[in-house]
């Protein structure tokens, strides 16, 4: 969530904008339902990014630094994981609420900013 934050921030001020107040835009229930559907399909698309550099799931990261037990100095053959890889909904509170802040300020942003968002069909997509 903080990557995009990060990179609102950064095409703010490549627009000469430090930060834009969104905290008079209120948002309508189905508003809320696009936050609830971005926050999501944020985590997911991560989770993808991940799995196709060869991260796995594990309830804790393998440590990189291990040697192996020859002695050697040789680096075990580790797994890379990650305990985040979980669908949306079986992640911490603290997690699902990032994203969704993150994609309510994007919404919020975007109407401050005169654009209508009129989602047609969400209905399919919420859960």
């Amino acid at each position: 969530a903080a990557r995009a934050g990060g990179a609102t921030s950064a095409l703010l001020r490549r627009l000469g904008v430090d930060r834009v107040d969104t905290s008079d835009v209120r948002l309508k229930e189905e508003h809320r339902t696009l936050v609830n559907l971005l926050a999501r399909n944020y985590h997911e698309e991560w989770a993808a990014e991940q799995m196709a550099k060869g991260y796995i799931f594990a309830p804790e990261r393998a440590d990189d630094d291990d040697e192996d037990e020859s002695g050697d100095g040789g680096k075990k053959d580790t797994q890379l994981t990650n305990h985040l890889l979980v669908p949306f909904e079986l992640l911490p509170g603290s997690y699902q609420q990032s994203n969704r802040n993150a994609a309510e300020s994007l919404v919020k942003l975007l109407l401050k900013l005169g654009n209508t968002l009129t989602p047609t069909s969400l209905a399919e997509y919420s859960a």
